[in-house]
């Protein structure tokens, strides 16, 4: 079994909540694989705890379902109820024996299945569990749907879980403990492919970023060759127009009306599709910084679900073929895996700037200067503690030092910009800079970052 790694954070706060007197309540939600069940289940080590996992499935699995996790917690057959209040009244009086922490996993999918179901947990929290010291935890992949029942003021679970989580996939740095044996460059390189998702990052736990890659991607194995796709089919109807919009972005088509003209479909269509992929967290709408005219982009925000589609499905032979060997196919491979790790690179520099810095505004600008189409990879506002600068930033996912030439580009893309003020200058490199750039950046206030600098480890 893999030893579970970080969210002390978030231990840390359902340890406390734990402690209040009386019913407390909490809703985790996050996209799926994050760690949400893994979450909860360290959290409940030593505590007195009843899990009830809901499936996408009808009433009556479960139910099914209800009656298998309350019979194994008693370690008696509870016997078969026609009701889920039914269910809820045993779940009662198991509270009332004594402290007691209740899980109610997936509950999307029993809402859905059963809207009434929101009310009976509703009148549990209200009128069941009032004189115990129950805590009631629900949790749900579809973070829209899970906002919507715990926000509405129309719905019956209003109010009734003030208390919540929103789980994030980890960052680069919290990631390091799942790769013990990976030098710090592998460790990124594993981070631009599976973006943070603990799962992956135990699957991926060979010595080195290729054996891993070969493991998970090109042996008879490859457990995650088919993850981006999986991601992208559940709960998504009609399944074409999803997938044929995300290969749209993967391909430069990343305007709606762009995407509408290509598919074929109607700009509604497309704004209703695009809206649904944002809410499961896959896509992005994206807005120029500093009040650009131009027009807001979608790219794709889920690292799997972008290598699959900018990847995998353009080079379906060369994961399939088992007739050739994975370290020959991972060769013919390396290329391709190295630009899409520079396009995902600009997401751990901008989760930096987030994590080092108070970021009043943070972002991208594209644009013209000199009748050319030029962008810079992160855009921000920071404060300093005193006032607020301007950052502009250029990222560098490359194997050969970043010299003079990176920092005149984006000097001179920063001149085609009215209106900044205050600015200072970044510049992230994999692999590090030109000694000459390193003295002229001590001298004339450029922050240089490399691999040490994401990864925390020239933190004193």
């Amino acid at each position: 079994m893999k030893t579970f790694i970080g969210r002390e954070r978030e231990l840390s706060y359902l340890e406390e909540l734990y402690s209040t007197k009386g019913v407390k309540t909490c809703a985790i939600y996050g996209k799926r694989q994050v760690g949400k069940t893994a979450l909860i289940q360290k959290f409940c080590e030593g505590k007195r705890s009843l899990y009830i996992q809901f499936n996408n499935a009808s009433m009556y699995e479960n139910l099914k379902s209800f009656k298998i996790n309350i019979s194994d917690f008693l370690g008696h057959d509870v016997g078969d109820f026609d009701s889920l209040g039914e269910y809820m009244d045993v779940i009662k009086r198991i509270c009332e024996r004594e402290p007691t922490v209740v899980v109610f996993d997936e509950l999307p999918y029993l809402i859905s299945e059963y809207p009434a179901s929101a009310s009976i947990l509703q009148a549990f929290i209200d009128v069941g569990i009032t004189k115990t010291e129950t805590m009631v935890i629900i949790c749900g992949s579809s973070v829209s749907m899970m906002m919507e029942e715990i926000n509405n003021v129309n719905r019956p679970l209003y109010g009734r879980f003030m208390s919540h989580i929103e789980l994030n996939p980890m960052s680069l740095r919290e990631t390091i403990q799942f790769h013990p044996g990976m030098s710090d460059m592998d460790i990124v390189r594993t981070y631009l492919i599976v973006g943070g998702i603990p799962k992956y990052h135990n699957l991926m736990d060979k010595d080195t970023f290729e054996e891993s890659f070969i493991d998970c991607f090109l042996g008879f194995k490859h457990t995650l060759l088919d993850e981006g796709a999986n991601i992208c089919s559940e709960g998504l109807t009609p399944l074409r127009d999803y997938t044929s919009l995300l290969t749209c972005i993967s391909d430069g088509a990343v305007r709606q009306n762009h995407m509408a003209d290509k598919l074929g479909l109607s700009r509604v269509t497309v704004k209703n599709r695009l809206d649904r992929l944002e809410s499961l967290g896959i896509v992005e709408r994206v807005n120029p910084m500093f009040d650009s005219p131009s027009k807001p982009v979608y790219r794709i925000r889920d690292n799997m679900v972008a290598f699959h589609y900018r990847v995998i499905s353009n080079n379906e032979p060369l994961f399939r073929n088992h007739l050739k060997s994975p370290e020959d196919r991972f060769e013919r491979l390396r290329n391709t895996v190295n630009t899409f790790m520079g396009l995902m690179f600009e997401d751990v520099c901008k989760a930096y700037v987030e994590e080092e810095y108070i970021t009043e505004d943070i972002g991208r600008w594209w644009g013209r200067v000199d009748e050319e189409d030029v962008d810079i990879d992160v855009a921000a506002y920071i404060y300093d503690g005193h006032a607020t600068r301007t950052m502009l930033a250029e990222c560098k996912f490359r194997n050969k030092p970043t010299g003079f030439g990176t920092l005149n580009e984006l000097q001179n893309r920063a001149d085609g910009i009215h209106g900044l003020k205050n600015t200072f200058y970044v510049l992230f490199s994999a692999s590090g800079f030109t000694s000459e750039l390193e003295e002229y950046a001590e001298d004339n206030g450029i922050v240089l970052v490399d691999l040490k600098g994401l990864l925390g480890r020239n933190v004193e």
